[in-house]
């Protein structure tokens, strides 16, 4: 273990991880209430010990973007010794197929999380972006490679709380590519004609 933590502060180990959560700014940075987070505000009402998920869809990273709240940290962040850029005007839709090329500007070989969020019509009610897939790519230093993305049904469904399944939406989608949640290096849309439908 002091090895490991050692080849990383030393540089002689490139760290790649990103945040699985959101980091705030202050504590309770979301204005958590007693009922959603008990013992947090109040050691008395930890008695009940249920959590009322009163928040619905606005969780996490999603909260923050639909509260235009700033983090301390976004979901998917991370730390480099190198630099990554994504070429903007290299990202291509071609039907539901997405790619886009992302360099190593730096001198290091270095890997990227290059990852995929999903903006949904207006109706759909559903936070502003949504985590829908992300590749990690291993770069020399000056290396590029194009990073592709499959959007499925799936992908651009939600849940139909009246028929128990998922719903394919119809409408025009915001599809960001970016390095974490609050670091979007490129967007395009997609429309999607279809009535929304049951999905497998």
């Amino acid at each position: 273990m002091a090895e490991a933590v050692f080849d990383v502060l030393t540089g002689y180990v490139n760290p790649s991880g990103k945040l699985p959560v959101t980091m705030p700014m202050v504590v309770n940075n979301q204005l958590m209430t007693k009922d959603q987070t008990p013992g947090i505000m109040d050691e008395s009402h930890y008695t009940d010990k249920v959590s009322h998920y009163t928040e619905g869809l606005f969780m996490g990273y999603r909260w923050y973007d639909y509260h235009k709240v700033e983090p301390r940290y976004p979901f998917g962040h991370g730390l480099s010794y190198t630099s990554f850029k994504y070429d903007e005007k290299s990202l291509k839709l071609d039907g539901r197929k997405v790619s886009i090329s992302v360099n190593n500007t730096g001198d290091l070989q270095g890997k990227e999380v290059v990852q995929m969020y999903i903006g949904f019509p207006e109706k759909s009610g559903e936070p502003p972006k949504i985590l829908r897939g992300f590749n990690k790519v291993d770069l020399k230093s000056h290396e590029a490679t194009t990073v592709e993305f499959t959007i499925t049904d799936r992908d651009l469904s939600i849940w139909d709380v009246e028929v128990h399944d998922w719903a394919l939406q119809s409408g025009e989608f915001d599809i960001f590519i970016g390095s974490s949640s609050r670091d979007i290096r490129a967007a395009t849309k997609l429309t999607v004609k279809a009535e929304a439908q049951q999905v497998a």
